[in-house]
């Protein structure tokens, strides 16, 4: 089973009244892209409660089984020939809101179509998207937020570049449109939710689903930065800091990224993200804390003090 399901089951035997749920929303890992097949769309579209769990439903609705996720450094190579394309790192900066950057998913979708083609794909999809695809039972466009982690999208017009469309998928721009919806405002009203969550769960069929995001813009909101110069530090994973602008800056920026504000309508804002965050930290702790014992919250403890 999904985990959307497991997660589901277990409020309804917690007691959960789904009936009086108004509207739901998510969060997706940023930049892991899905690839749809044709008939995955038609599955979706008829997911039926009789016919078994989502996993059995949609079990061949996917092209590739295992997406490439952010930790996937594999398409240097596309980002040099970006850059290249481009006029330089700053000039794709300038278009996207950050230089090529490999976990982005222009790039897997540009190796994909290399390899495989169209001709079988339904859709296109981050993480964030696919989420909100299962429960509205069709596909979703991205939201402007997330598809900002993508060198694909004009970061002022808030659209797909045309120019990152040819680049993704030379000659078939119009090809590549037909499965890639452009992206839609982070609040906007996605659709209701499907019939299959209403007789399974109990959902109103009122019920509305509102676009999904990535998990960095979804932590931008959750942590308070809903007003311009807001800022916070985030020590995870990867460790990232974000503030809240009030516009697109006139100058490119050389390093970090910039993404249109989930909530409010014509801001934006900066992240600068360190993906070795935690392990650099692990190996501070080990190397200096190991006396503290074996236990690593034991570690840890001593490594705060």
């Amino acid at each position: 089973k999904k985990p959307s399901e497991l997660v589901l089951e277990r409020l309804k035997a917690a007691g959960c009244p789904f009936q009086r749920i108004a509207a739901v929303s998510g969060s997706g890992q940023q930049h892991g892209s899905v690839y749809w097949r044709k008939s995955g769309i038609k599955s979706l579209q008829s997911l039926t409660p009789s016919k078994g769990s989502l996993v059995e439903q949609l079990q061949s609705a996917f092209i590739v089984e295992a997406s490439p996720v952010w930790m996937d450094t594999s398409t240097t190579k596309s980002c040099k020939e970006l850059a290249e394309l481009s006029g330089g790192m700053l000039r794709v900066a300038e278009m996207t809101g950050s230089t090529a950057q490999e976990r982005f998913s222009c790039h897997f979708f540009r190796r994909f179509i290399a390899e495989h083609g169209l001709g079988d794909v339904g859709a296109l999809s981050l993480v964030s998207s696919l989420g909100a695809s299962l429960l509205v039972g069709d596909i979703v466009p991205i939201d402007v937020s997330d598809a900002a982690g993508m060198n694909l999208m004009d970061i002022r017009k808030q659209g797909w570049h045309s120019r990152l469309l040819e680049f993704v998928a030379p000659g078939q721009v119009e090809d590549l449109r037909a499965v890639l919806a452009e992206p839609r405002a982070s609040w906007e009203v996605a659709g209701k939710v499907h019939e299959y969550w209403v007789s399974r769960f109990g959902f109103s069929p009122t019920c509305q689903i509102i676009m999904w995001s990535g998990d960095n813009p979804c932590a931008v909101v959750g942590s308070g930065l809903v007003s311009p110069g807001d800022i916070a530090i985030s020590l995870g994973t990867s460790d990232t800091a974000l503030a809240v602008l009030p516009k697109v800056p006139e100058e490119p920026l050389p390093f970090g990224h910039l993404f249109p504000h989930p909530m409010l309508g014509g801001c934006y804002f900066s992240m600068l993200c360190y993906t070795n965050g935690d392990v650099t930290r692990r190996k501070v702790r080990d190397a200096f804390f190991a006396s503290a014992g074996r236990d690593g919250a034991t570690k840890w403890e001593a490594f705060s003090k």
